[in-house]
């Protein structure tokens, strides 16, 4: 048994022989070779420096019933949205609205309201600071400050996120020729690309009043704005000499 595993051993080495000494028989076999397969997956990111600002704002109150902690809210809620109303450019929307007992004994009820704002500018600009002065008003009428950051408008946005795709593009390129030249081979087409949109990271203010009892305008240090992207794809790596 094992004489003929060993003549179907010699055999096969003898018709591979043959075949790579034809006249383009080595072409042949490379030919008929599946192709060389290579995955790859890659981060690219940009930034940019922020150009528009949002913040969110809750407005909360208490009474002996839940119709007296409502009609409270509702109050300081309708004179916040007018006094941001009254700056130009800002846009103000409620959220999320809820009313619960504070104790056990259903004596006290909380009522709460949150109203987020955007505004196209950057917190550091001086078409901003109306908005921050604003909302320094606002903590000292009872609402607390929640956030307040720096982000991009929809053209900056994705104008930056172009620049992440291409320095993942570039990442990519320079990864698959590298690994390709180390192992003697040419990079060949792309079988198959996948891009993931990670969105934007929006760094907090370095500096907030926060429910303050008598609050200034929040302090504004917003860093840069980080667009972040995902590719992948599968690759073929090619023979040099195909």
């Amino acid at each position: 048994m094992q004489q003929n595993i060993g003549r179907v051993i010699t055999i096969s080495a003898l018709i591979v022989g043959v075949i790579l000494a034809w006249p383009g028989g080595a072409e042949r076999a490379r030919a008929a070779a599946p192709p060389t397969e290579l995955s790859l997956s890659v981060t690219g990111e940009a930034s940019h420096p922020p150009d528009a600002m949002r913040a969110s704002l809750l407005v909360s109150a208490t009474a002996s019933d839940a119709a007296g902690a409502q009609n409270l809210v509702n109050v300081r809620t309708k004179s916040a949205l007018a006094a941001l109303g009254r700056i130009k450019g800002v846009v103000a929307t409620t959220g999320s609205y809820s009313v619960y007992p504070a104790d056990r004994q259903r004596k006290t009820w909380l009522a709460r309201q949150s109203i987020s704002l955007g505004f196209p500018a950057s917190p550091t600009a001086p078409s901003a600071k109306p908005v921050l002065v604003v909302i320094g008003q606002l903590q000292d009428e009872g609402l607390m400050l929640e956030s307040l950051d720096g982000t991009l408008q929809p053209a900056s946005a994705s104008a930056t996120r172009d620049a992440a795709i291409r320095d993942a593009v570039k990442t990519m390129n320079q990864e698959a020729a590298g690994l390709a030249k180390a192992l003697g081979m040419s990079v060949g087409p792309i079988i198959q690309i996948g891009l993931n949109v990670g969105g934007s990271v929006s760094p907090m203010i370095q500096t907030l009043q926060m429910g303050a009892r008598t609050a200034s305008a929040p302090v504004a240090a917003p860093a840069d704005v980080i667009e972040r992207v995902s590719l992948s794809a599968k690759l073929q790596l090619l023979p040099v000499n195909h």
